[in-house]
């Protein structure tokens, strides 16, 4: 059993399993039939959480007339570092927590076995990265022209959750 993804779908896997430890992340789709090869690609994008400082001018008084500026400090996460993007280009984290095993670039053979995979390792995640986005692409499509490509499965596993 594995989660299978949609387009915008959030899941939270704290949630779904009590001490995750090792998931895969899977992307599948069938070679194209009409002699065209079709590249679609995975990745993870690592965000971290940062803080930022941001300043407010308070007014007071007739008119506005006294002001004095206050600051406050806000948490928010996002992609701090190029590096914290993992794929086919940049195929293992710095952490090593995240790993991309390898960029497939026409498909598989109507069989529904991931045609690639990102195995993430959360024990060895760092406490900063607060949120992991995965992201499927097709790689030039603008060239090849956006081509069908069904039947295509992206789905997250865990072989101790069993799913």
């Amino acid at each position: 059993m594995a989660v299978s993804l949609t387009k915008g779908q959030k899941v939270n896997l704290s949630k779904a399993v009590e001490k995750l430890a090792n998931v895969t992340v899977g992307l599948g789709w069938d070679m194209a039939q009409n002699g065209n090869s079709i590249d679609c690609d995975s990745s993870v994008f690592v965000l971290r959480e940062s803080t930022k400082q941001i300043s407010k001018k308070i007014t007071s008084g007739l008119f506005g007339l006294f002001s004095k500026t206050k600051t406050e400090e806000v948490a928010e996460c996002g992609l701090t570092r190029s590096d914290d993007i993992v794929y086919y280009g940049n195929l293992t984290h710095d952490s090593g927590c995240i790993k991309h095993r390898g960029d497939n670039l026409v498909g598989g053979t109507g069989k529904r076995n991931d045609d690639e995979q990102i195995a993430i390792d959360l024990k060895k995640m760092p406490e900063d990265i607060k949120k992991l986005v995965v992201a499927v692409n097709i790689y030039n499509c603008r060239v090849r022209g956006l081509q069908r490509t069904d039947p295509v499965h992206r789905r997250i596993r865990s072989a101790a959750a069993g799913w």
